[in-house]
Parts: C-alpha cells; structure tokens; sequence
C-alpha cells in the first residue's frame, strides 16, 4: 500500500478585497523589503528557472496565469516582497517579506496564524498577527489529546490530565479551563511567577476533581522570590479523602482568588500562609475536613469579601499564628459563617483583625462549640473589631458559647446582636461592647471591661478589683456579706463617667440601671 497524500490546491488563489476570486489581477514580485514595483526580481514558470516569467504578473479567476492556465511560479532567492493589485491596478496589499501578514480575505486554503492580520477596534489600535493574539488567552485544551478531551467534557473522569494542564500554566500567563470536570493526581503549581491567571467558564461548570495527595492548586514563592497578581477564578475544587488544601498559597502577594467553590477537601479548603494583600471574594468552602479557610502565620491585610464557608469538620475561618509570626490586618466584611464542627471563628495570637457585617449562626444537629472565639497569649490577639455582625443560634450538644474573649487585649464589639447564647469574657483586657445587645453575659469583667450604653448584665462572678478609670468597669464589694454590693464605673453620654449599682442576689452578680 502506498503512503497517503492529503489532497490541497495544487496553486495559490488570490482574492480581491471583497473576498471574490481575483479576476484581471497584478501581481508584482521584488526584492525582499523592498518596493516590488520598483525593484522586481526574476521570475520563472519552472522550479529548474530555466522558463522566465514576465511581470506583473496576471490573474484569471484568482489563479496566476501563464497563457490562460493556472500555474505556478518560483523565485530564485531566499525571500521577496509581494504587492496584489486589481484590474485598475489599485492596491488590494503588499508585504515587505515572504512571511509577513496578509489580509485573510484575500487567501484561501490553509494559512499559518502568523500570516494573517488582527486589528483591535479603535483609532489607536496596533496591528498583531491572529497567532499572537489567540495567544492571549491559552485554552488547557490546547495540551490536551481530543480523547482526553472528551473526557473532560463527558466528566468521566477516565484520564489523568495533569501534566496537560501543567504544562499550559508553565508555558501562557492566562490559562483557561472550559466547562467539564478535569482529573488530576498531583498539584497544579505556579511557580514564582508574576501576573498569572487561572481561570474557569463557572465554579459550577469548571471542576477540578484531586485524586492526588497535595493540594488541587499551589501557589508557591518562597522568602527571597514570592509569587505576585496571581488570580484564581471561577473554577471548583473537589478533594478527597486523603488530599490536603483545596488552595494552598504561600508567599503570594497582591493576588486575587474569586468565585471558587472548594469541596471535600482533606484539610483546609483554602490555605493562606506568609502571603500579603490576597483578596478572597465570593467563595464558597464547605465540607472539608480542616477548615473553610486558615490565614496561617505571617498572613498580612489578606481580606475576605462576601462567600459562605459552611459545615467544615473544623472551623470555618481560622486566623492563627501557630507559634509563629501573629496574622495581621485580615478583613472578612459580608460573609455567611456557619455549622461548622469547631468554631465558626477562631483567632489564635492573631492581630487588628475585623469582621463587618458578618452572619455567624449555628443550630442543631450542628455541634458547633463556639460562635467566635478570640484567645491569646501575653501580648497576643490585639485590636480585634466585630462590627454590625450577627452572632446566633444553639448547637445540640451543650448550650453554645457564641462569643468568647480570652486573654485578648483591646477587643470591641460594635453594634452586633448576639442571641440564644452565652458571651464569656475572661483574663481579657479593655474589651469594650458597644450598642451591642445579647441575652446572657457570663463574665468575670476582668481588666476593665466596659459598656456603652449601660445596661444591666447578670455575670456569674465578679473579682475584688480597684475602682477603675472612667470609662472602665470596677467593683469594690464586701464579700462576707450575704448581699454583696459594688459600684461599676461606666462612660456617660457626655464622655464623662456615670456610677451603677452592682448587687448579688443568690451569687448572680447584677449591673443596675441607673
């Protein structure tokens, strides 16, 4: 059997500029980047140039003509320039050199990306070729082989497709994943690198399913060379058993991961460590065996906005120093925080962190043991705000404990409603409560807690201190008696300081009213 052949003209056709056949046509053939017209070179009729060809050159029906039949013709040189005009002479195109650009309507057949013309719109635009603009954007399809393609698109999970996919992060700066549900078994790394995007067609349509031991996707620098403007988007994770982070970035820096959806992981859904201004928007982590989110040590004005991070195994946002260098300035403003097995928040030597607006609840048969739960050490989770956040619900084991700030310093909690629970505030150091509202307060008002406006709140116990500042919550009580009294030093509406009863009634400590 003989080798195959293709079949393909067997002559170039040249168009005219409304796409017809180019009838009567002039084609002028000169020196390479030079002016054809003016500097012809020699043409032949035969690839032995051993038949001279005049010029112009004459077109029928879109085809060169010698005597009225299609032919072609060859040059003896290594490059030449080319001009095309009609049959009034009128310039169609030109190009300086054999390989440069030529209007798409004037070919036919198969032309290489690098030979045809993109013009963007507007007055201002650059001519590129079509090849350096469909580079733009690299599809993950283009490493792939049509059977793992369709894979993809059947999402049956037949083929491991992570060296395909490797392979175009390593090599395009934006990276696309069309719908369908991609299979791999080993993380998808960038790699000290600067302004690179991953993107998907929808966190519902784009699934990136690990099968792997690692995290779905790393961004990875290190002390000396970080990764900058990373974006992640629009794209799901799926893990596993077995699997750690859905996302783990370290030293990552002015980078931006939005619209994701991150999955039964096997440890955090998404892991931010040693990594500065990453902005998290509209994420949705949930059911994975670690946390929805851990800002881990070094973590610098990371900010979450907006998302839901749900019925995790651990907590829902954990902020934690780990012994190491404290988290500071992380933001979560708008988020759904809920029904996680831990704490829905945790923060752990973690610093002038806010949370703003946030929705923070619980109920059964969820078991979650604390709403937020600020905890430090000497010198440790300072300055954190809780502002306009809506902290609820009971768990179905033991009453919840839906705020709890232990040996913090400088916590406020503003304009919150906290309800169905219990507040506890314990060893902690100027915590202030603002127009906040709560049902129970178990507290030991240590280290001058205050309240504004004052209300009454019934605490469990309350140690002999010193009469505080003004502004600051005291007591000076005789505990021998049966009915122990104090005074509670509290800020007035004029910025001075207002006296409250405090009294014992069956060791239950009582703020009065004024």
């Amino acid at each position: 059997m003989s080798t195959p052949f293709s079949v393909s003209e067997p002559f170039p056709v040249f168009q005219g500029s409304d796409g017809s056949a180019l009838e009567d046509g002039y084609i002028y053939i000169g020196a390479a980047n030079l002016d054809p017209q003016t500097n012809p070179v020699l043409l032949y009729w035969d690839s032995a140039l051993s038949i001279s060809a005049v010029q112009p050159l004459r077109t029928i029906n879109g085809y060169i003509s010698q005597n009225g039949t299609p032919s072609k013709v060859y040059v003896d040189a290594s490059d030449y320039s080319i001009r095309v005009c009609d049959k009034t002479n009128s310039l169609i195109y030109s190009a300086f050199t054999s390989v440069d650009s030529i209007p798409f309507s004037c070919i036919t057949g198969q032309v290489p990306g690098d030979r045809v013309n993109f013009l963007a719109a507007g007055a201002l635009a650059v001519t590129r070729t079509a090849q350096d603009k469909m580079r733009d954007i690299v599809s993950v399809f283009d490493y792939m082989t049509p059977a793992q393609i369709a894979d993809v698109q059947a999402r049956t999970l037949t083929y491991d497709v992570t060296v395909p996919i490797q392979n175009a992060i390593n090599a395009a700066q934006d990276v696309y994943f069309p719908e369908g549900t991609y299979k791999i078994t080993a993380s998808l790394t960038v790699l000290f690198s600067g302004g690179k995007t991953l993107r998907g067609a929808g966190k519902g349509k784009t699934i990136i399913k690990n099968e792997g031991t690692g995290p779905g996707i790393t961004s990875t620098g290190n002390g000396f060379i970080g990764n900058f403007n990373i974006r992640i988007c629009d794209l799901a994770i799926q893990g596993r058993a077995g699997t750690t982070f859905g996302i783990l970035c370290t030293y990552t820096f002015f980078s931006t991961i939005e619209r994701v959806a991150l999955y039964s992981c096997g440890s955090d859904g998404l892991r931010v460590d040693h990594c500065s201004t990453v902005d998290i928007s509209s994420v949705h982590s949930y059911n994975n065996t670690g946390c929805g989110i851990c800002f881990g040590p070094g973590s610098l004005a990371c900010n979450v906005n907006g998302g839901e991070f749900v019925t995790n195994t651990f907590d829902g946002i954990l902020i934690t120093a780990e012994g190491s260098t404290a988290p500071l300035g992380v933001s979560i403003v708008g988020a759904h925080i809920a029904f996680n097995a831990g704490c829905n928040v945790e923060l752990i030597d973690a610093d002038q962190c806010n949370f703003v607006n946030c929705r923070i609840e619980t109920s059964p048969p969820h078991i979650t043991t604390k709403n937020v739960y600020i905890r430090g050490t000497a010198g440790t989770s300072d300055n954190t705000v809780l502002s306009n956040c809506s902290l609820s619900g009971n768990n179905a084991t033991t009453t919840l404990t839906s705020l709890e700030v232990y040996q913090a310093t400088d916590t406020v909690v503003e304009n919150c409603v906290i309800n169905g629970s219990t507040t506890v505030n314990l060893l902690s150091v100027r915590t202030k409560f603002i127009n906040t509202t709560q049902t129970v307060l178990t507290n030991d008002l240590s280290a001058s807690t205050s309240f504004y406006p004052p209300k009454a709140y019934t605490c469990a116990t309350i140690p002999v201190v010193s009469p505080g500042l003004d502004g600051r919550i005291a007591y000076v009580f005789d505990v021998a008696l049966a009915h122990a009294w104090g005074v509670a030093v509290l800020p007035g509406e004029g910025g001075g300081a207002l006296k409250y009863m405090v009294v014992n009634f069956n060791n239950a400590w009582t703020v009065m009213g004024k």
